[in-house]
């Protein structure tokens, strides 16, 4: 007898295949079905998450710009009292101009939050001069600096936090220096077991040629502490101020602006200031 199927055995065959293969196409679809609307909903969480986001860097460049704002006034007050109409003007097409370049270049950098900032809970809004239990001073470093530091991790700082620390370390150094990279590693074991950031703060003040290299110094490095921004680094005249002429250095401010500890080289003024701290 012939093991080959007739045709009533094909039609049975091609049945069967067909009645167990639909399940399959639909319970594959129903699968495809479930995993699309978990796509879906991933997306709107997806945008909510980032007009809430825009909405936060829009609000801090605002505040940015508000303190920028402040500062150029007090120097346009004091050119229009003293008749120079001209170089009042160009102050205040500069400031405008600044004010929108903040705005375009907003979508490419990062700024931080009230979940970033140590879990804190407090805006930016909330930082004055009376939350702290002590101020230290330090009104004209903050002048010098600027309303605004950073962290590595795109996170600002108000600068007027460095009232209520007792001392404020300048660290001038930069990516190409063999020497501050080998001292940046003790300074950051300095950091993390003398508490710092509570009772004594520490402020890159770069040396570097560029931005880039200075954000790549400072990730790279792994720096806690807060950093100057690049386009300050001049206008504060820190490096002037201090007779910087050699790198890297390191400088203790205490509250009024004098340093607080003397000596030779940067592991020289560490030493000294942790024996300070221990005291």
């Amino acid at each position: 007898m012939s093991n080959v199927p007739g045709p009533r055995g094909w039609l049975v065959g091609v049945a069967i295949a067909v009645f167990a293969f639909v399940p399959m196409v639909f319970a594959a679809s129903g699968l495809l079905s479930h995993e699309l609307r978990r796509i879906e909903q991933a997306q709107a969480a997806h945008e909510r998450e980032i007009e809430r986001t825009w909405e936060r860097f829009v609000s801090q460049v605002e505040r940015a710009n508000q303190q920028l704002e402040r500062q150029y006034d007090q120097v346009i007050r004091g050119a229009e009292s003293r008749g120079e109409t001209e170089v009042a003007a160009e102050l205040r097409r500069e400031l405008e101009e600044r004010k929108q370049d903040a705005f375009r270049g907003l979508g490419g950098k990062s700024s931080g939050n009230a979940a970033e900032s140590g879990g804190s809970g407090k805006s930016e809004d909330d930082v004055n001069e009376d939350d702290s239990p002590e101020n230290h001073g330090h009104e004209q470093l903050i002048r010098a600096v600027g309303p605004v530091l950073y962290r590595i991790t795109g996170e600002e700082i108000d600068s007027r936090t460095l009232a209520q620390r007792e001392y404020v370390l300048l660290y001038f150094s930069a990516q190409w220096c063999m020497p501050c990279r080998s001292f940046t590693p003790e300074l950051i074991e300095f950091y993390r077991n003398q508490g710092g950031g509570q009772q004594f703060e520490i402020i890159l003040v770069s040396h570097d040629r560029s931005q880039q290299e200075m954000v790549e110094y400072a990730r790279e490095s792994g720096m806690p502490w807060t950093v100057l921004p690049f386009d300050r680094v001049d206008s504060s005249n820190l490096k002037s101020a201090f007779n910087v002429r050699g790198i890297p250095r390191l400088v203790v401010l205490n509250g009024d602006g004098d340093e607080a500890v003397e000596g030779r080289g940067a592991r020289n003024v560490l030493q000294s200031f942790g024996q300070r701290l221990n005291q």
